[in-house]
C-alpha cells in the first residue's frame, strides 16, 4: 500500500481508490448489521500510518455521520473525528506482538 500511495500513476490511484471503497463498504455493511456506529477505529500498518487513506474511506461514509478533523488526521492524533457523530480513532497496534501472544496462549 505504501508503494501505491506514493505512485501518482492512474493505475496505482485506481487500486488505492478501489481499496478505500471496499473498506468503506465493509464498514457500512457492519453498521447495517449492528444498527449504527458509535466508533470507527483505524489501526495496523495501513490504518494507523495512512492519513490520506483514512480520509478517502471516511469521505465515503459521511451519510453515517462520520467526519474527520483534517488537522488531527494529518497529524496522526489518536482521536481524529470532527466532534459530532461517531468517534473516529487512530490507534497504534503492535500486530506482531499480538500474534505472538495469541500463539503463546495456544501452546
Amino acid at each position: 500500500m505504501r508503494v501505491l500511495l506514493a505512485d501518482p500513476g492512474p493505475q496505482a490511484q485506481l487500486a488505492v481508490e478501489l481499496f478505500a471503497v471496499r473498506i468503506a463498504q465493509s464498514i457500512a455493511a457492519m453498521a447495517t448489521g449492528i444498527g449504527g456506529l458509535d466508533h470507527v477505529v483505524f489501526s495496523g500498518g495501513i490504518g494507523h500510518r495512512a492519513p490520506g487513506l483514512r480520509a478517502r474511506i471516511i469521505a465515503r461514509l459521511g451519510w453515517l455521520g462520520l467526519a474527520l478533523a483534517p488537522c488531527a488526521n494529518d497529524a496522526g492524533a489518536t482521536r481524529i473525528d470532527g466532534g459530532s457523530g461517531p468517534a473516529i480513532w487512530n490507534v497504534a497496534i503492535d500486530e506482531e506482538r499480538e500474534l505472538a501472544e495469541s500463539a503463546l496462549a495456544w501452546l
